[in-house]
């Protein structure tokens, strides 16, 4: 039967990363979202014996709340006049903010470090959008066992919310639209 955790942070609540880091160290990796994702999917799956094999969906729909650097880099990167100039940005730009912010905002790295730190290979799929458009990607695994579904959204105020849950292919509902989020909360 399908099971689903969700769980809110505030813009300002510590999410507990490093409780479910093997190396501590991987923490500067994780942004907000990733952090997130990790926390809620470890908890759900706490106690459960899974295959490592076992696919993993996931949704973002968050990019726009988040201060990435990207104006830092674009001001830094303008000439006398503010035109855009291809030199200042070589020479000051580029450098304006730390390579592992920009690392973070790749749509993968959610996924990819949950994957990476809970030891699951299976095939993964990301999609950018918290519609039920992540489920169809779901379906169309050859996986005959539970899957992992899941989204990450930030809010406009700062907060992030996630839910993760584990369902087998006949119990997603396909007849469903709207807020992946609340879609995948219903099994909670």
């Amino acid at each position: 039967m399908a099971t689903a955790r969700r769980e809110s942070w505030g813009s300002t609540e510590p999410i507990a990363l490093k409780e479910y880091l093997r190396l501590k160290k991987w923490a500067k990796y994780y942004d907000r979202r990733s952090a997130g994702a990790l926390v809620v999917l470890a908890r759900l799956l706490a106690g459960r014996q899974i295959d490592p094999r076992t696919p993993i969906h996931w949704a973002l729909g968050d990019l726009e709340f988040q201060d990435y650097g990207l104006e830092t880099i674009r001001e830094k990167s303008r000439d006398e006049a503010g035109t855009w100039s291809s030199e200042r940005f070589a020479r000051e730009g580029m450098h304006s903010v730390s390579p592992l912010t920009q690392f973070k905002v790749l749509y993968n790295m959610p996924l990819c470090l949950a994957a990476m730190e809970l030891d699951l290979v299976g095939e993964n799929s990301v999609t950018h959008g918290l519609d039920e458009g992540m489920l169809v990607s779901a379906v169309a695994t050859a996986w005959e066992g539970d899957m992992i579904l899941g989204a990450t959204r930030c809010r406009a105020d700062g907060g992030i919310d996630c839910v993760a849950a584990l369902a087998r292919r006949d119990e997603i509902p396909l007849d469903r639209r709207g807020d992946i989020l609340e879609i995948l909360g219903e099994w909670t």
